[in-house]
This record gives C-alpha cells, structure tokens and sequence, in this order.
C-alpha cells in the first residue's frame, strides 16, 4: 500500500542517515598508519614486469587444412627476413599483418604476463630490446615479435599513490565500521 511503502522508505532513509553517520565517525588516516600500510602491502603496490612489442600476425584459415598451414608458415619467411634485414618492422606489420594492431604498425602496448596466450607471451618476455624472434605459432596464427620496451616490476613510490591510498585506507575502515554496526 502507499502507507506501507513510505515508511518503508523513511525506514530506509533514516537507516542510511544513520549509516553515513558511522562512516563519516572514522579517523583520518594518519601519515604514520599510512606509511605502515605501505610497507606491509608493498606486494600489492608493485607493478609486475611489463613488454611492448610489434608484431606481425598471418591467421589460420578458419577450416584451414595440415597444407593450408603449411603455406601460412612459408608465407612468413620472406617477411621475417626483410625485417632481419632491417627494414622497418612496423611498416611490415602494416602491410602483412592480419591482426587489429596492423594500423598502430603492430604495436600491442605494454602488457605483463597472464595477458596474452602462453605461447606469445613466452617469446616476447625472452626476446632482448630490438630482437626479432622466430616465428611463433599461436591458435590465432603464424607471428614474429619485435621488442620494443620493456620494464622492469616497479613498487610505485608512497609520494605517487599517497592519497589515493589514504583514501583506500579510509574506505576499508568506513567498510568495516559499518559491518561492525550491522553485524
């Protein structure tokens, strides 16, 4: 009924009154307990190893036969070899590549491992700054790699995420205020 639904809503309304009042009742979050915090979740605060490459992909025939598969793989050796050749590896990839990326010159962006299949990734992790690999066969197809950049795991500096993370601290505490009230 129309009764019943309004003081089901003022139940409501006074219930989140009551909770914004729990949560506005936590502490700020003090430099000391935020550099503690820092130090005991450095784990979660570190970026992991990270690869940027190019890469040229040529696609398997959707119902492509042993033969098909055969000429895909032959297909990029002469492509392979311009690029040890030195021609420019992107303007390769523009031309030959069959992936999305074709048009950024095969240009995956920075990715870390767990992102790509298994194959791709193992390669593009293993190849040196400037490598190009061996072709490397994937479900998606025949590729080649090219290193491009690669970085290093990284804890983030306190000073790049202070905020961001006294505000994380804050949310957990305001999270747990409120589980607490509420059972």
């Amino acid at each position: 009924t129309p009764d019943s639904y309004r003081k089901h809503l003022g139940r409501m309304l006074a219930a989140k009154k009551y909770l914004d009042g729990v949560r506005a009742g936590v502490a700020a979050v003090s430099d000391a307990e935020l550099e503690t915090y820092y130090r005991d979740n450095e784990h979660r605060l570190t970026l992991p190893e990270q690869v940027r490459v190019r890469h040229i992909l040529l696609t398997w025939k959707p119902m492509g036969t042993t033969d098909d598969r055969a000429a895909i793989r032959k297909q990029m050796v002469p492509i392979l070899e311009k690029a040890r050749a030195g021609e420019d590896f992107a303007e390769l990839a523009r031309k030959h590549s069959d992936d999305s990326t074709a048009s950024q010159g095969g240009d995956t962006g920075l990715f870390h491992r767990g992102q790509m299949v298994p194959a791709f990734e193992s390669v593009a992790f293993a190849l040196q700054p400037g490598e190009i690999s061996e072709p490397v066969e994937t479900p998606f197809g025949v590729h080649i790699l090219r290193l491009e950049e690669r970085q290093d795991a990284r804890l983030l500096p306190l000073d790049e995420v202070r905020e961001q993370l006294r505000e994380h601290i804050r949310e957990e505490r305001m999270e747990a205020a409120v589980e607490q009230e509420t059972g």
